[in-house]
């Protein structure tokens, strides 16, 4: 039986050099994994080992087994193998040399083609950053840079380091940034994944059941995610949408509200604030007063079970909720940090920051890497989680549909 208390020793790291190609398989391995998350959040379903063949035929057109061996560096068989796999899966084709039936060529497909398109754009520099994000600051003995890989590896996974590489607001706009399916359409994937359990709907449109929260969101912008979501409506109901994308207003449904929000993520470990008075988790028991100091300040949809979605926190005064905060959407690998608000009579005093840090720790802790979302003329609330780690990713599309 395990002992969880003893701390067994890294033996493959404490042997150095004697071991050192199992630590770089390790390294590889942990590498290949990672890789494989920030793939799967950008819908390339291919494994991470398969995409060098592709970036080879990519750059270097056509290629024999053999020069596309040498290309990557690996032997003959390996590659016969990746190929065999890409051709089932319909993503290259092979031909043979009509002077030479031994040699085989090896292309893309137009499918092929189509997802090397899709990724290099968005997949790739994602990967490419969060590695570089991860390797940044190694020096000295080969030996200590790994071990400094690993540890940021470890405190940091690639797809959380992907979601958090891009570049900041900038004067006059945001810059182009590249894609992330799921931060891009956070209710959509909350609803499809972990939250599935709180909302009704289908494969094309979803929304958290009436009680919960009034968000909605779709798999995509077409008409018939489009229709999905108006028949989710009823009579006299409102629903939010929060997604990157441009949001078109489905038949049926008027927009009452349509507005800018910036999305904002944790660049790194939040710092650990102490609070000036005492946190306390708050439970059903605290649901009237939840929904009164939310009807006071307005901090977002808030309805008699939108602390079902996560954890919620509090700062209690002489018997009064002074000011909460706590989690909203979850999704694979991040979750929000919402509900955040402080009663007028308590205000500047802090409260709202030391909320705020307590529940991304909490995030963190899990982690995951928390994000939140601010509307964009919200200056004191983004200068605050600026100060607390956040950086804009980039801005978002806000609606309020009634039927």
């Amino acid at each position: 039986m395990d002992r969880p208390d003893r701390k067994v020793e890294d033996v493959v790291r404490g042997f150095g050099y004697l071991m050192l190609g199992s630590r770089l398989k390790r390294i590889g391995d942990r590498l290949q994994t990672d890789t494989r998350a920030v793939l799967a959040a950008f819908d390339a379903a291919l494994p991470p080992g398969q995409f060098p063949v592709l970036a080879a035929l990519d750059r270097l057109g056509p290629l024999s087994v053999g020069e596309l061996a040498q290309a990557l560096g690996v032997t003959q068989p390996g590659v016969t193998r990746l190929v065999a796999r890409l051709e089932a899966d319909g993503i290259v084709g092979s031909t043979r040399d009509p002077d030479d039936r031994r040699v085989r060529t090896v292309a893309l497909t137009d499918a092929g083609r189509r997802i090397v398109a899709k990724t290099k754009d968005t997949a790739w520099p994602a990967v490419e950053a969060a590695v570089a994000d991860a390797c940044s600051g190694l020096s000295g003995p080969l030996l200590t840079q790994l071990a400094g890989l690993e540890d940021a590896l470890k405190d940091a996974p690639l797809d959380r380091r992907a979601a958090r590489s891009a570049p900041m607001a900038v004067p006059g706009g945001l810059e182009r940034l590249p894609a992330h399916p799921s931060l891009d359409r956070p209710v959509w994937a909350s609803l499809e994944t972990h939250q599935a359990a709180l909302s009704t709907g289908d494969d094309r449109a979803r929304r958290y059941l009436p009680d919960v929260n009034m968000f909605a969101g779709t798999r995509d912008d077409g008409p018939a995610a489009a229709a999905s979501l108006a028949a989710l409506v009823g009579p006299k109901e409102t629903v939010y949408l929060l997604q990157a994308a441009p949001i078109t207003v489905p038949r049926d449904l008027t927009a009452t509200l349509q507005a800018k929000a910036v999305q904002m993520v944790a660049s790194g470990p939040v710092p650990k604030l102490s609070p000036s008075w005492p946190i306390v988790e708050l439970n059903d028991g605290d649901v009237p007063d939840m929904l009164a100091l939310t009807r006071l300040t307005e901090p977002g949809p808030f309805l008699s079970r939108t602390r079902t979605m996560g954890r919620f926190i509090g700062i209690r005064i002489d018997g009064r909720l002074a000011a909460m905060a706590g989690e909203r959407m979850r999704l694979p690998g991040f979750t929000e940090v919402s509900g955040v608000c402080t009663h007028p009579d308590y205000r500047g005093r802090g409260l709202a920051r030391e909320l705020s840090a307590a529940v991304a720790a909490h995030i963190e802790a899990r982690h995951e890497t928390p994000f939140l979302h601010a509307w964009r003329d919200n200056a004191p609330a983004i200068t605050l989680y600026e100060q607390l780690g956040f950086r804009i990713r980039r801005e978002m599309n806000v609606a309020v549909l009634t039927r």
